[in-house]
């Protein structure tokens, strides 16, 4: 994400930043330590909100050196691309000092309004001549090998035993599996392919997201345990799995 910040220090009376920042569940702390020897143990990992921790890298320098050269070589293939290609190009105007030059800020905040979530309030008062960028278009990329389904699991990715009341049952309840896989709506047309990927289950859109879901007790035992057995799971979803 790209941040500006009230300051003195500046002619502009604002301070632009880049941040690299990738957030988990808090019981997967170690997976993180991982990600960040992985980039060259830059950055730091602390505790955020909502049982949540998170691996954050602010250092210019550092995302020059580890970060774009990262995803350069290795693309996004979700729709966050396009986020990446919005954030790389804030963060070169970062390193040439664009930030510091009120022409410079407006062109960052153009930026910025294109990308994740848009400006916030205070910042759509304060630059009310800001105009978003186009957003770059990403093609639909096809699905590039199973380990990447199984790191996309790792991140978005859920499994569920779902408990319920049942008079056919001798029991009296009846228990459900279900495998989930959750994006943005804007990758409606990547998710889907993940039906004929896997040979299974159905995708159901909401407002801002879009689901992948397999319930089927036969499609699960058959093809969705067999598939995440050859293709582990990273970090503590492997314990759910």
């Amino acid at each position: 994400m790209v941040i500006l910040r009230k300051t003195s220090k500046y002619n502009t009376g604002w301070r632009a930043e880049a941040n690299f920042t990738i957030n988990l569940h808090e019981r997967d702390g170690e997976l993180l330590k991982l990600i960040q020897t992985y980039f060259g143990s830059i950055g730091v990992i602390r505790k955020v909100n909502n049982n949540c921790c998170s691996f954050s890298v602010t250092s210019i320098n550092h995302i020059l050196m580890w970060i774009i050269p990262h995803f350069d070589k290795y693309s996004l293939i979700t729709q966050k691309h396009s986020d990446y290609l919005l954030f790389r190009e804030a963060v070169m105007m970062i390193s040439r000092k664009e930030h510091l030059t009120d022409i410079g800020i407006q062109a960052i905040l153009n930026i910025r309004a294109t990308m994740n979530r848009g400006l916030t309030p205070v910042l759509i008062e304060a630059f009310p001549e800001t105009v978003p960028v186009k957003r770059p278009l990403v093609p639909n990329h096809i699905i590039p090998h199973p380990q990447w389904v199984a790191g996309f699991t790792s991140g978005d990715g859920s499994f569920w035993v779902s408990l319920r009341n049942s008079s056919t049952n001798a029991s009296g309840g009846r228990a459900t599996l279900t495998f989930v896989l959750t994006q943005h709506s804007r990758d409606k047309e990547l998710i889907e392919t993940l039906v004929n990927y896997f040979g299974c289950g159905n995708c159901y859109t909401g407002k801002e997201s879009v689901e992948f879901k397999c319930r089927t007790f036969k499609d699960i035992f058959k093809k969705i345990l067999p598939f995440f057995s050859k293709y582990p799971i990273v970090g503590v979803k492997s314990l759910d799995f």
